[in-house]
């Protein structure tokens, strides 16, 4: 079995991979994208050097991005907390405004996005529930100064949180920005550029009006739209709607056309056994696509394959 192709991007419970492609497809090249794409096929090699330390990486690489994706920064400041205090690797504002003053109040209100920075050899999350986790460590410091979004990096890969909403797991959106650039098209690379900025660009968190949602809250109430809407597809598939007969209705009776002489409460317990492996398989396939497209011979007998024939 061929390895599966390598993804530019890993959605880790923050929003509905359907989703993501839907915004993706969404995506125009502007000059801004087209130029970002440009320097990142420029300036990459400097975030794939494992031999950087993080102070290194942060002088070659990551000041600059931060730049060139339009933020206003400040770079390892103190900020107290709590009867904490703690040092940021970068914290991002706005505008100039909120970053002098942020350099001279030290009041996390004026602070949009926490960047943390590791170096390239680092792993953004060792499991660890202490400060030695990149991960956790930023979770920390996005819910101690009350902030709602944050990046963390270590060149190659930048996560975006979003603590805005609160998630019972870890929730995170990574990109891999080796994958993105080796992408074989370069329209298909321009476009997941064009998806990383929505993300990561300083014009996504800056309301086009004042008082008004920025893109990326729309992007947020959008996704959970989105998501409310598939959950809502999804009962009237299992319970009927419409007068229709759901799922588990038409599995119960093609069970019960074939076994004239079962019970009514063995059809019944069949026909949900039979309607909850159908979920799973379901499951399965939605968020495994790249490791069962590799697979020489799942695809055609997929259920995605078998409803689509």
């Amino acid at each position: 079995m061929t390895a599966p192709q390598a993804t530019p991007w890993l959605n880790n419970s923050l929003y509905d991979d359907t989703f993501l492609a839907r915004l993706l497809g969404e995506q125009t090249i502007t000059p801004a994208v087209q130029a970002l794409h440009d320097w990142l096929h420029r300036h990459q090699s400097a975030a794939l050097n494992l031999n950087s330390n993080e102070a290194q990486l942060e002088d070659e690489f990551v000041k600059p991005l931060i730049a060139q994706l339009g933020w206003h920064s400040v770079k390892q400041i103190n900020l107290s907390a709590q009867g904490k205090s703690q040092e940021l690797d970068w914290a991002l504002t706005l505008n100039q405004t909120a970053a002098d003053r942020l350099k001279t109040s030290r009041e996390p209100q004026h602070i949009t996005v926490v960047v943390e920075c590791k170096a390239p050899s680092i792993a953004l999350d060792n499991g660890k529930a202490n400060a030695s986790n990149p991960h956790f460590q930023l979770m920390q410091y996005l819910n101690m100064y009350r902030v709602s979004y944050g990046f963390l990096t270590n060149g190659r890969l930048w996560r975006f949180y979003n603590n805005e909403t609160l998630h019972s797991k870890k929730a995170f959106l990574e990109f891999d920005l080796s994958a993105l650039m080796a992408l074989p098209d370069a329209n298909e690379q321009a476009c997941a550029v064009g998806l990383f900025a929505q993300f990561f660009a300083l014009a996504s968190y800056a309301p086009v009006v004042q008082g008004a949602a920025s893109s990326i809250q729309a992007t947020a109430s959008r996704a959970a739209d989105y998501a409310f809407e598939l959950e809502n597809n999804l009962k009237s598939v299992i319970y009927g709607t419409d007068g229709e007969d759901s799922v588990f209705e038409r599995i119960g009776q093609a069970i019960h056309a074939r076994n004239l002489e079962a019970s009514m409460g063995e059809v019944y317990e069949n026909a949900m056994v039979l309607l909850y492996r159908l979920l799973f398989v379901v499951y399965f396939e939605d968020k495994n696509r790249a490791l069962l497209d590799a697979h020489p011979h799942y695809a055609r007998h997929s259920l995605a394959s078998i409803y689509e024939g």
